[in-house]
């Protein structure tokens, strides 16, 4: 261990997967968390279409026992309802059914199964239950299967059991079930909020009772000064958290406690893609559906990167997506390039 000292600290380490004590779980699923937690799924899930594509039987007997075997290398069980688990949902549906029309022709596309479990009773609980109901239909119209008011209680390498005793054969569990405070905060002598166990700071950002330390992103509890209820841990507010943290750093330099600023942030809105160019959104209290709302969430996505270079990438790589076939090639992960 290492001690530093500071004049002023800032707890910005965020947040991690929260798998409910379900070791078995955390073991056997993929996270959706991090780059290197996509790329590994990628990988993952293109050898499983390769092993899928090599089933070919050379008997009925042969045949019955290829189904099966494809249709648990092809069965890819989402555990979440929420903005992770529908647009990883989606994005996958597209990607997976692309590429077996495209390469892997010996590959059943009913063979082909997804699976969302989630604990409530729709989708997209963060959002108005209409849009919720059209990612819902929408989903399913595309061949995804939703299960409601229902939660995941272990897993193996080859299964997920469900509360109700249900049994699902699969190679594939992506838990985007919630996440918590990254472990370290509990261990702090700050107060916590009894729920969630994130950080409890003031008006100001700041950590009661600890003079110059603050806390901002998923790891801290910022109450919204206008309706009493805590802000959603998303990046749109943890963004203006830091510059409102950068600004009362300044005025307490300064000696200036005076100019501190109060977080009052409105959310601008909310939006999701949910496959095949389709998408909801509430935007500043208006709620769009379908392509419109692709459309808008691709656009806001791509003014907000921070370089015209990475722009003209991003819009290159989407423009590719287009007019070419999905690319089928495994990655190798940042800490495998490393």
């Amino acid at each position: 261990s290492k001690s530093l000292c500071y004049d002023y600290l800032v707890i910005a380490v965020g947040s991690e997967t929260r798998f409910f004590g379900m070791s078995d779980v955390q073991k056997n699923a993929f996270t959706i968390k991090t780059l290197d937690d996509a790329i590994r799924l990628r990988n993952h899930i293109i050898y499983l279409l390769e092993q899928a594509d090599q089933l070919l039987p050379e008997s009925s007997y042969d045949n019955n026992k290829s189904v099966q075997s494809q249709k648990e290398l092809l069965t890819f069980v989402i555990v979440g309802g929420g903005f992770a688990g529908v647009e990883t949902a989606g994005e996958l549906n597209d990607f997976i059914r692309d590429s077996v029309n495209d390469y892997y022709h010996n590959i059943d596309t009913r063979n082909i199964k997804f699976v969302i479990i989630q604990s409530g009773n729709r989708l997209l609980p963060e959002m108005s239950e209409k849009l919720g109901q059209f990612a819902l239909e929408n989903l399913r119209k595309s061949g995804v299967e939703v299960i409601l008011n229902s939660r995941v209680i272990g897993a193996t390498e080859n299964s997920v059991k469900l509360r109700d005793g249900i049994i699902i054969p699969t190679k594939t569990i992506i838990w985007s079930g919630g996440v918590a405070p990254a472990s370290l905060v509990s261990n702090l002598l700050c107060t916590h909020d009894s729920k969630s166990g994130r950080i409890i700071v003031d008006k100001y950002l700041e950590v009661p009772n600890y003079k110059g330390v603050f806390s901002i992103g998923d790891c801290a509890f910022v109450v919204d000064p206008s309706t009493g209820n805590p802000y959603p841990p998303t990046a749109q507010h943890a963004i203006r958290e830091g510059t409102a943290v950068a600004k009362n750093i300044i005025a307490e330099i300064e000696g200036k406690p005076d100019k501190k600023e109060v977080f009052d942030y409105k959310t601008k809105g909310m939006m999701a893609s949910i496959g095949k160019r389709t998408g909801v959104g509430n935007l500043l209290g208006i709620q769009v559906q379908g392509f419109l709302a692709w459309w808008i969430w691709r656009n806001y996505y791509l003014a907000h990167l921070p370089t015209l270079h990475k722009k003209i990438r991003v819009l290159a790589d989407w423009i590719t997506d287009i007019f070419f076939r999905r690319d089928v090639t495994m990655f190798k992960t940042l800490a495998e390039e490393k």
